[in-house]
């Protein structure tokens, strides 16, 4: 018997109701640890329900009114004289909300910065591993400075250049939706910063929102290479830079593949050859630099955590378990709310078969591999940073696919209900990390 598959939209109402629902479940249960879905629980009770209703009266405009909803939420971008000012003030603005709110609750790798650029930086001058050489070498460069002229503190100074990072993040997101997604690019803007990942930005005293920032730059000169408009050296150099800041962007080498063999493809063979060789070349030389400034060669094999400490790479990876694949799948919801909408991108095929959509899909199954895959050493929350990168390709590719399913019913209200209940969750969790004490 054929038994046939539910209409499209139903997944996406099935969705939304399954998150609105859970959100609302938890301020109201005192032990649980579902924290990709319980954020709400800092608002309380009341609070909550009056968070869940403002969400249903905006699906509910969305719905009476789309012809204005439409007009705010797509008009045109490029109208302003001067962009680059539209861009610059965008900058500075995103920076004073990240700064203002900055992140309060530090785990214990954070907690460990202060005593070790004390003991490295007077010696060494910086405080430096091959895991993540540039982030540390510039945190570490950027206290010893600020920490002589204004007397700031290790955290601090984290959480100055973590806001810098998010500036330059928000300002390279605004310029990729504009070529994505043209007159709707503002809807795409919003739901990619409606989710979890953000918090990285907002002053997160780890080594992970420098290279997130380059992780888009990666993405959206890719997107580029994948139209033609330019060739696959320009991506290949920013994720080799990428990697020399932390290695956990190796997992987006599958998709730089992707770019060489399309330019190779396309007859562009020595750009593709310098796009292979950049990786090699930008990385090793990197290695020597740092050779010569206080990180020997051999730390690389007996030091790197990257490498197992010595070649147990085995350790690195977890042991297969449902409560920690559960916990993984928490995190996701936290990082990216939406996640749950690759499955009926997937199942209707809206995904589609060309070279924008393997491009940012090899990235963003890659990027999946690793979160499911690399075990996280202090638990999935405390670690909820580590894995924060895997979500800006992701939410990417599913955001700008939903937003080109054209005839889609309830697809205003459905978006307006998804965007609305993740900034909540999302910016609920962010504020609370504000004000909150550091584990330990």
């Amino acid at each position: 018997m054929h038994l046939r598959r539910p209409q499209e939209h139903t997944f996406y109402i099935g969705i939304t109701i399954l998150l609105g629902a859970s959100y609302l479940v938890f301020p109201f249960v005192r032990h649980h640890h579902w924290f990709g879905v319980s954020q709400f629980w800092h608002l309380g009770p009341a609070l909550s329900v009056l968070a869940a209703l403002l969400v249903g009266l905006l699906v509910l405009e969305t719905g009476r009114h789309p012809q204005t909803f439409d007009r705010l939420l797509t008009v045109a971008e490029d109208r302003a004289r001067r962009p680059w000012l539209g861009y610059l003030l965008l900058g500075l603005g995103s920076f004073g909300i990240f700064f203002l709110l900055r992140n309060r609750f530090i785990n214990p790798d954070g907690l460990a910065f202060t005593p070790k650029f004390l003991r490295d930086v007077p010696l060494r001058g910086a405080h430096v591993t091959h895991d993540e050489m540039w982030e540390l070498y510039l945190h570490s460069r950027f206290w010893l400075l600020t920490h002589r002229l204004f007397g700031w503190s290790v955290p601090l100074s984290y959480q100055f250049m973590s806001s810098v990072a998010g500036a330059g993040f928000v300002v390279l997101l605004v310029a990729m939706a504009r070529r994505l997604s043209g007159p709707r690019a503002r809807l795409l803007v919003l739901a990619v910063i409606s989710g979890g990942m953000m918090q990285l930005f907002f002053g997160d005293v780890e080594n992970y929102s420098l290279t997130s920032a380059l992780i888009l730059a990666y993405l959206f000169t890719g997107w580029l290479a994948t139209t033609g408009r330019i060739s696959s050296f320009g991506p290949g150099l920013i994720l080799a830079v990428a990697m020399t800041f932390h290695l956990l962007a190796g997992w987006l080498l599958p998709s730089l593949a992707y770019l060489i063999l399309l330019d190779w493809r396309r007859g562009r063979r020595v750009m593709a050859s310098l796009a292979g060789l950049a990786v090699p070349v930008i990385f090793g030389g990197t290695l020597v630099f740092f050779a010569h400034h206080g990180l020997p060669l051999r730390d690389f094999y007996y030091n790197s955590h990257a490498l197992g400490h010595g070649g147990h790479l085995f350790w690195n990876f977890a042991r297969p378990s449902p409560g920690y694949e559960a916990e993984m799948i928490d995190l996701l919801l936290l990082l990216f709310p939406g996640a749950l909408m690759l499955l009926p991108l997937l199942i209707y095929r809206r995904i589609r078969r060309e070279p924008g959509n393997m491009f940012l899909g090899l990235a963003a199954g890659f990027m999946l591999v690793f979160m499911f895959t690399w075990r996280a050493d202090m638990g999935a929350y405390l670690d909820w940073n580590l894995y924060a990168p895997v979500a800006i390709p992701l939410s990417i590719l599913c955001w700008y696919n939903f937003l080109r399913i054209d005839g889609l019913r309830y697809r205003r209200r459905i978006f307006a209900a998804l965007v609305a209940l993740a900034f909540l969750h999302t910016y609920t969790w962010i504020i609370s990390n504000h004000f909150m004490n550091s584990p330990g």
